[in-house]
């Protein structure tokens, strides 16, 4: 029976079953703001509305799981700025409170599994109360290479991730310590004003200028996706935090140009839910393969390499990679899991027709979901 529903797990990726699409909503300008509800993967604009009470919402923008927006407004004056809470639908805006602090860079977010309120500005990361609008500083970040955070995003799983100016360098935030660890430099032109993840997990940054990028987090790289009219703050509408969990497992095989190719996946693996899987990293053009499995494993397959997915099903899904020389090559589909899966675990592991990989392939880590 679990391989069986494992199998249905897998078909459910192989449809390549569109997900349902993200809303992304958006903060233009930093005075005589416009709250717009936007497609995330064009840019095009379907809503617009006055924000009002407004002072000067300058980045950092967070929907909490009532669907409520908050920022934080203010100058860079001597006065308190206050946290604010945004009507997603009229654009209506309330003052909560005083935060107690003037900041130079500020960026909010909402941590999903509890609710509570996160708030960041160049060097100290805080609580804001939703009640009295205070701000509680919980510690300094302190990190190697960071100087001053612009922006921080919160996952669905509750893993916080944070962006400085310098490098524009990306960072893992733990929100008890204050501790950043730096995954690497994006090396931008310019800083992000913030940070949102999608309701896949997936990563985006607004820059200084209105950039739209999405961001890869094995990889630490962002990619352009569209300019914007200067938007300052965006976040996606989140729903309630996902019960299965992803991860990863095991090491690739190089192939041409001694790239591995880097297997990713993102989204909620529940029944019912959908799953993105990206493969990058990989020889550009050409054609992979995508194996699953019931475990994980290391088998020796010669040359270094190893199948990470033990005991194999059978199932392969071939596919084409674009992309132009060695470790250009991506790809990235999805699909939904069968509503009527649970209680399984399925393992998926990608290979590429490579022949300057040592078996003439080339492979990727192991991702392990785990479907409740």
């Amino acid at each position: 029976m679990k391989t069986l529903a494992c199998c249905a797990a897998a078909m459910g990726l192989l449809t390549a079953a569109a997900a349902a699409q993200d809303v992304l909503y958006a903060t233009q300008s930093f005075s005589n703001v416009n709250l717009l509800t936007a497609n995330p993967l064009t840019g095009s604009v379907s809503a617009s509305v006055p924000v009002t009470n407004e002072e000067a919402l300058f980045g950092g923008l967070a929907c909490d799981l009532n669907g409520d927006l908050y920022s934080i407004d203010g100058y860079n004056d001597v006065n308190s700025d206050r946290t604010f809470r945004i009507d997603l639908a009229t654009g209506a805006g309330t003052v909560v409170g005083n935060t107690g602090y003037n900041w130079n860079f500020r960026c909010v977010d909402v941590h999903p599994p509890t609710g509570v309120l996160c708030a960041a500005h160049d060097s100290e990361l805080f609580i804001l109360d939703k009640t009295t609008g205070a701000a509680t500083l919980i510690a300094p970040i302190t990190g190697a290479t960071l100087d001053q955070v612009t922006s921080i995003a919160i996952d669905s799983q509750g893993n916080a991730y944070v962006t400085d100016s310098g490098g524009v360098g990306l960072f893992q935030l733990n929100l008890a310590t204050g501790a950043a660890t730096h995954l690497g430099d994006l090396n931008l032109t310019y800083f992000f004003q913030d940070l949102a993840f999608d309701t896949s997990d997936g990563l985006w940054g607004v820059d200084a200028v209105g950039g739209m990028y999405r961001i890869n987090l094995v990889q630490a790289t962002a990619t352009f996706q569209y300019s914007t009219p200067a938007w300052r703050g965006i976040a996606f509408k989140r729903g309630a935090p996902c019960a299965g969990s992803i991860s990863t497992h095991g090491s690739g095989c190089p192939g041409s140009g001694g790239f591995v190719p880097v297997l990713a996946a993102s989204g909620c693996p529940v029944g019912g839910q959908t799953v993105t899987v990206d493969i990058t990293q990989a020889l550009g053009p050409c054609t992979g393969f995508l194996f699953f499995g019931l475990g994980q494993g290391a088998l020796s397959m010669g040359g270094g390499c190893t199948l990470n997915v033990v005991p194999l099903l059978p199932l392969v899904l071939a596919f084409p990679i674009g992309g132009s020389g060695p470790g250009a090559g991506s790809v990235t589909f999805g699909g939904t899991m069968p509503a009527s899966v649970s209680g399984v675990v399925i393992t998926l592991q990608a290979f590429t027709d490579d022949s300057g990989g040592p078996m003439h392939f080339a492979n990727s880590n192991g991702v392990q979901l785990t479907i409740p």
